[in-house]
């Protein structure tokens, strides 16, 4: 096996050249650095308080035995791969199940869910200094915080939301007026002053009113199924309901199709079952008043600085450009609760909707568009403000020991919309433990061959501003240097498997470290049984889902091509119901999710273990036939579906063909040199060549224009559907073209992005094949 042959000085001398992102908590701002006084800061705290930022959610739980780090101590050799426990050797990856504890992590949750704080507000700023200053007593690198100004939307608290059902004989007279100023609190604390009123962020601002029309779930296949029944929208409100698309792709698809406003509720069919849990707080299930926030925006990011980081001095388009490009709707949206959609759409007269139009409010669910009662029209008046604030992302180092120019990043967000429990505290609550554990390790003299970086995202909920500020600022570096980005968003929204998404070269990482990972349900050894069980055919590995987009992943894999993975431990067919609502609490995790967090220790170790097993490894543990399998099997689905339309076009698939024949063969090839390889003792020079043809291939697949009309997503290979920002879709960007061919015949640029798709492919094939040593 390689070593490594550093002394703690000698791998000091190298992170001081090598810097992997900084070298010094700091404060990022949009126009100057900033150095945090943290030694004076930690010991007026501890003088203080005890240092009582500990007493909260980010107390330092690694002290046991006398000051000792639970009896571990470290293996300078061996990339890191290795800790003395208890006197004798012990694979890192075995020791960190030993360090990692549910009840720190529970303690963690309690107090990060304590009082809301959603992006942009003091308390969701307080806690990124308090994760800085927890980071940097743990004996991390570096601890920095990154500002960046952008443009949030917040109900307006003195003039909020309106939506009602008026006489249209008289617009006085107000015949129901819809709960849009608060979410009615069911349990302590949730009547919490600071929990903003029910609202979408980015909707339009303005008043509409009109007939009423039922669009199902606002599917482009909705409105199509309308249009075909002759109905026009001009002259109406739409109500459709959560699930299936992202809200902001029903919001766009309702202004296209000419709707004056849009409501969108959550329909108990999927948010409060009959016959499944009962409703909250007596169940996981969503009360009858409870209700859905979120974002409209399509585009990632700050919609004022497209492609560029949002700091001070730098260009900032109007945001009438945003809505020009259609990434922002200009209708006025809002979202209501199940109780007062019933009194909505029971007043809906015209033809009776589709049987699996039909939801489970107890009424029949019509079209429209008029009332019943022919007297009636709806009223909905938006009047949210937009405010430039200043979002602050934490990004934390531990610098390796042989390569710490590599960055091996995990990442979650710390903004919510309420009280987050789930959504994102609970993954919040992990990475502080995993903080906790590297803390641990630290104490020792322990270091990973490579640089870990943990990143704190601000305003995600915005559509991940924190995560695109950042990977535009640092786009270069991060391009050049890093290996992997390992998301959480929500760690435990269910406990019965845990689901993954990834890139295919991640793959074995995943299968690995939930291999390793002991179950949480004694009926399974492993994770990975659990997940086989659920998830995959006796015989063969579990499934991995792609990537689309909704969460911190994005930018990395979007658009700096770097390898990815997002995860959580899920409930088996269905989402969480309380999801963006007043409910997402630690009351709601710890009776309905996850009794005593053993899952979110499960999902931890995951993290922590993948992310290890990158740093650790001298060969990257990458296996490249995975992709191949991927790509064949893709290209495969993709011409059963389209071959014939295409040939119909004179449109040929040969040269993907061809090129997805050559990526096979490249991968083949190369993943029998990179196994060869790994039973050998690699010079610095061979495992760098190798390990750069790994890091380089996903990168292959970035089209530096980015695809047909979304220029923000670069990927070939992946990318959210265009009709549904959460899905994933593969060769986004044929099947946009195509698409749009539908309607507009222009098949040239579907035949263009076949071409592209073919190019990008041989590039990748080509990166491969080239001589791992010089001509």
């Amino acid at each position: 096996m390689e070593k490594a042959y550093f002394s703690e000085d000698e791998v000091d001398k190298r992170n001081k050249l090598a810097r992997p992102l900084c070298d010094e908590i700091s404060i990022k701002s949009s126009t100057h650095r900033r150095d945090y006084p943290l030694s004076l800061t930690l010991l007026l705290l501890g003088v203080a308080g005890g240092l009582l930022i500990g007493k909260c959610v980010f107390e330092d739980q690694t002290v046991e035995n006398g000051g000792k780090a639970n009896n571990i101590i470290s293996s300078t050799a061996n990339w890191g791969r290795y800790v003395i426990e208890g006197g004798s050797e012990k694979p890192v990856l075995e020791a960190i199940a030993d360090v990692m504890k549910a009840e720190n992590i529970m303690n963690n949750l309690k107090e990060l869910t304590l009082v809301p704080h959603i992006a942009g507000s003091d308390r969701n700023n307080k806690l990124a200094d308090e994760l800085a200053t927890q980071w940097h007593s743990y004996g991390f690198d570096s601890v920095d915080i990154y500002n960046y100004t952008v443009l949030l939307t917040h109900p307006n608290r003195s003039s909020l939301n309106v939506l009602n059902i008026r006489s249209s004989d008289d617009f006085d007279d107000i015949v129901f007026e819809a709960n849009t100023t608060v979410e009615e609190p069911l349990v302590d604390g949730e009547d919490n002053p600071d929990v903003v009123a029910p609202f979408n962020a980015y909707s339009g601002v303005g008043a509409a009113n009109g007939s009423l029309i039922y669009v199902n779930y606002g599917r482009y296949e909705d409105f199509e199924l309308l249009v075909s029944k002759r109905i026009l929208f001009n002259s109406s409100i739409c109500i459709v309901r959560y699930g299936r698309i992202f809200r902001g792709n029903k919001a766009l698809l309702a202004q296209r199709y000419g709707c004056r406003g849009l409501i969108i509720y959550s329909d108990p069919e999927y948010y409060a079952p009959r016959g499944g849990s009962p409703s909250f707080p007596n169940g996981w299930s969503l009360p009858d008043t409870g209700l859905q926030r979120g974002t409209l925006n399509l585009m990632d990011g700050d919609v004022l600085t497209p492609d560029m980081p949002a700091i001070d001095g730098v260009h900032r388009c109007l945001y009438q450009d945003a809505l020009d490009a259609n990434v922002v709707p200009s209708i006025p949206v809002q979202p209501i609760s199940y109780r007062d959609a019933e009194q909505f759409l029971s007043r809906i007269g015209g033809e009776e909707a589709p049987e699996d139009w039909q939801g489970q409010i107890n009424i029949t669910y019509n079209i429209g568009p008029e009332f019943s009662d022919g007297s009636e029209i709806v009223y909905l008046e938006v009047n949210n403000e937009f405010v430039n604030k200043t979002i602050r992302n934490v990004i934390g180092q531990i610098h390796g020991s042989v390569e710490p120019d590599k960055l091996v990043l995990l990442g979650n967000h710390r903004d919510a919309w309420v009280f987050g429990g789930a959504d994102p505290s609970s993954g919040t609550a992990v990475l502080a433990e995993i903080a906790n554990v590297l803390g641990q390790l630290r104490k020792t003299g322990w270091r990973p061959g490579r640089t870990l970086v943990l990143c704190s995202w601000d305003a995600e909920e915005y559509s991940l501003l924190g995560s695109t500020e950042w990977t535009q600022d640092l786009s270069k570096v991060l391009y050049d240097r890093a290996l992997s980005y390992l998301n959480i968003d929500i760690a435990v929204y269910g406990h019965d498997h845990i689901g993954m998404q990834s890139t295919p070269l991640l793959h074995d990482v995943i299968y690995k470290a939930t291999k390793m990972t002991k179950c949480p349900n004694p009926q399974y050894p492993t994770v990975y049984d659990e997940w086989q069980h659920y998830n995959g055919v006796p015989g063969t590995r579990p499934y991995i889902g792609t990537l689309g987009s909704g969460s911190d992943y994005t930018p990395f894999l979007q658009n700096l091509g770097i390898a990815s993975t997002n995860f959580a431990y899920i409930s088996d067919g269905t989402f969480y119901p309380v999801y963006h609502s007043v409910h997402d609490t630690f009351y709601w995790v710890e009776n309905f999710a996850d009794m005593n967090f053993e899952h979110h220790k499960a999902v931890g170790v995951i993290w922590l273990n993948i992310a290890l097993q990158i740093a650790t490894t001298p060969l990257l543990p990458f296996n490249v036939t995975d992709y191949a399998v991927f790509m064949e099997t893709s290209v495969d689905e993709f011409a059963q579906l389209n071959e014939k339309t295409l040939l119909e076009q004179n449109i040929t698939l040969h040269l993907l063909n061809t090129s997805v024949e050559m990526f096979t063969e490249a991968c083949a090839g190369f993943q029998l040199e990179l196994d060869h390889a790994r039973d050998k003792e690699l010079g610095d020079n061979d495992r760098r060549m190798l390990n750069n043809k790994l890091q380089s291939l996903e990168r292959a697949f970035i089209f530096p224009d980015g695809l047909p009309n979304r220029p923000f997503f670069k990927h070939l290979i992946f990318a959210p559907s265009a009709i549904n920002q959460y899905a994933g879709s593969v060769f986004p960007g044929v099947v946009d073209a195509m698409f749009e061919a539908t309607s507009f015949a222009d098949w040239q640029e579907v035949d263009r992005q076949l071409s592209l798709l073919a190019v990008h492919i041989r590039y990748a094939a080509n990166i491969l094949n080239q001589y791992t040593k010089p001509i």
